[in-house]
C-alpha cells in the first residue's frame, strides 16, 4: 500500500510492544498503519489538529481494513485523549518547542509508564536539555539520514518534574558563584562538569555511547557547515555581533572534538 520513510521506518523501530498507540501529528497516519499491521500496537489512536492529514489517515486506515483497530480523532496535540489511554505515544516530524509545548499541554494523558517516542526537528539539544532537567529516562536513540538531512530521535519516560508541572529550564546551570568557588581546581571540575552535559544535550547519550555512525557522520557535516558559517561571519561589520557568533562557534566546535574523541576510545 505504501512504503514508509527512512526516518518514519527508524521511528516505529523505537515504538514498544503497546496496548494503546497514540499517534499524535498522524498525517497519512502510516505510523498508526504499520505499528498495528506489524503487531507492535494492539490498537492505535490517529490523531492531528487539521481536518486534512486526518481525511487521509482514514483512506489509508481503510485500504488497510483496520477501521476497527485504528481509530482517528481531531485533536490539538493531547487534547483528545484520555489520561492514561495510550501506553505510547509518537510525536514525530515537528519543532522541538511545539512539540515540547505539546507535552506540557497534555501531560495529564501521560504517566510516569507511558514510553513517548519523538522525533523533533529543531532546537534538539534544548529539548534534550529539558528533558534532562525534568528528570526523564532516554530509554533508546537512533538518528538516521535521509534525503540531505538528518534526523535523530529517541524513546523517553518522562521524568516527575515534566510530570508535575513544574518549570525548570534555569535549573541544573552553574551559577558564577558556583563556578569561582574557593578551590580553582573545584571551579575547573564544575566547568568541565556543564560542557560534558552540553556535549550530552547536543549529540546524545545513547547515540554517543553506541558510537553510532551516523552521528558521527552529522558532526563531520555540522564541521563542515560551521566552517563556511565562519567566513561568513568574519565578513560582518558588527564587532560585538561577530564576536558572540565566533564564541558559540568555538563552543560547538569544542564540543564536536570532544564527542568525537568517544569513537577513538576502545570499546
Amino acid at each position: 500500500m505504501f512504503t514508509l520513510s527512512k526516518r518514519l521506518e527508524a521511528v516505529c523501530r523505537l515504538i514498544p510492544r503497546t496496548r494503546v498507540l497514540g499517534d499524535i501529528g498522524c498525517d497519512h497516519g502510516y505510523i498508526s498503519v504499520s505499528a498495528v499491521e506489524a503487531g507492535m500496537a494492539e490498537r492505535a489512536i490517529a490523531a492531528d489538529v487539521n481536518k486534512g492529514p486526518l481525511e487521509r489517515a482514514m483512506g489509508n486506515i481503510a485500504e488497510a481494513d483496520l477501521e476497527n483497530l485504528i481509530e482517528t480523532r481531531l485533536s490539538d496535540g493531547l487534547a483528545g485523549l484520555k489520561p492514561g489511554e495510550c501506553d505510547t505515544i509518537v510525536i514525530a516530524g515537528m519543532g522541538g518547542p511545539l512539540m515540547r509545548r505539546i507535552i506540557e499541554d497534555g501531560v495529564d494523558k501521560i504517566s510516569e509508564e507511558t514510553r513517548l517516542v519523538l522525533q523533533p526537528q529543531s532546537d534538539i539539544p534544548a529539548f534534550r536539555k529539558w528533558l534532562r532537567l525534568g528528570g526523564s529516562h532516554i530509554e533508546a536513540e537512533d538518528i538516521v539520514f535521509e534525503d540531505g538531512k538528518y534526523y535523530p530521535m529517541m524513546r523517553v519516560r518522562l521524568g516527575e518534574k515534566i510530570l508535575r508541572g513544574e518549570f525548570c529550564a534555569a535549573a541544573g546551570t552553574f551559577s558564577q558563584k558556583e563556578q569561582t568557588a574557593d578551590s580553582p581546581a573545584f571551579a575547573a571540575t564544575l566547568r568541565d562538569t556543564a560542557e560534558e552535559q552540553m556535549m550530552l544535550d547536543a549529540f546524545g547519550p545513547l547515540l554517543l555511547y553506541m558510537r553510532h555512525p551516523v552521528l558521527k557522520e552529522y558532526m563531520e557535516y555540522q564541521s563542515r557547515t560551521d566552517e563556511s558559517a565562519r567566513r561568513g561571519i568574519l565578513k560582518s561589520k558588527d564587532p560585538q555581533q561577530k564576536e558572540e557568533n565566533l564564541e558559540q562557534l568555538k563552543m560547538r566546535e569544542r564540543l564536536r572534538k570532544r564527542a568525537l574523541s568517544w569513537y577513538d576510545e576502545d570499546t
